[in-house]
């Protein structure tokens, strides 16, 4: 996984995007790397230590507009979200 290099690097990466993807990267890893990550947010959100919904929202967002991630939010309270994570480029 590079993202920790590419992200370092990249100016608009944020402490808060850090422990939003890293937690993604380990359901991904529980999930049997395979693509999409079924999350619910509120999952994501206790694991990555988000406590604002708006931030979540916004942080996950820009890691999909970013080019980290691929994001289908499900609209739905019972369906979880799916999350495709990129192979990321040096």
């Amino acid at each position: 996984m590079y993202f920790m290099e590419v992200a370092g690097k990249d100016c608009r990466i944020h402490a808060t995007h850090i422990s939003l993807f890293l937690v993604l990267w380990l359901k991904f890893q529980e999930q049997g790397y395979i693509n999409p990550v079924r999350v619910f947010s509120h999952e994501v959100m206790e694991a990555a230590k988000i406590s604002s919904r708006a931030t979540y929202c916004k942080r996950i967002r820009e890691l999909d507009y970013y080019g980290y991630l691929n994001y289908e939010h499900s609209f739905g309270n019972n369906r979880r979200s799916a999350v495709y994570l990129k192979q990321i480029k040096r």
